[in-house]
């Protein structure tokens, strides 16, 4: 039978463990697979995650109030992005100035007001 050098590397590891085990006078041994390493939003361990920023609420089951009361303790609250100012308060709305009649049917200096209506296009082409 034709063997790989992987499965020669297994064959030499448990020649090395049963002379560890005969020495040491075990008759096994628990060999760890190492930790299980996880990245921020990727392959969690929990079926469910309430997650504000950089918090994050870890949930074996889907818990409606839970996720409402973290959200009430943090949401809004540690938001790194600063992209809006507060907003100001509204100005007072503009109140237009009557215009005065000066009899030359000219606009008046003193008129300030834009005016209110757009005037009616008109069926003939502009130039003509």
């Amino acid at each position: 039978m034709h063997t790989t050098a992987y499965q020669d590397h297994i064959a030499t590891l448990c020649a090395r463990m049963d002379r560890a085990l005969e020495r040491s006078g075990h008759d096994h041994a628990l060999i760890a697979a190492g930790v299980q390493k996880m990245r921020f939003l990727d392959d969690m361990p929990y079926p469910y995650a309430a997650i504000v920023w950089d918090m994050v609420l870890p949930l074996q089951t889907l818990d409606e109030n839970a996720i409402l009361a973290f959200y009430k303790a943090y949401g809004e609250q540690f938001n790194p992005e600063k992209q809006c100012a507060a907003p100001s308060a509204s100005p007072p709305a503009a109140t237009p100035t009557p215009a005065t009649s000066s009899g030359s049917g000219a606009p008046s200096s003193g008129s300030t007001s834009a005016p209110t209506t757009t005037p009616a296009a008109s069926a003939t082409p502009a130039g003509s």
